[in-house]
């Protein structure tokens, strides 16, 4: 097993179901194999000031922009 298939099975098992974030050549292995299983939701940002202030926003007030 590769160390990006661990990781994607590690926040699977915490139970993560949302993740923000900017999709990039570090991350884009694991996250591949994350949102592949049952469940997950990627929800990606376009500007890295909103990976900080989207989720809050939809938690909060349930806006996305």
């Amino acid at each position: 097993m590769k160390v990006y298939e661990r990781l994607a099975s590690a926040f699977a098992a915490e139970g993560v179901s949302h993740i923000f974030g900017i999709m990039g050549d570090g991350n884009m292995y694991w996250i591949h194999v994350w949102v592949a299983k049952p469940g997950p939701m990627m929800v990606d940002v376009r500007i890295s000031r909103n990976v900080l202030t989207l989720p809050y926003r939809r938690i909060h007030y349930g806006l996305d922009e």
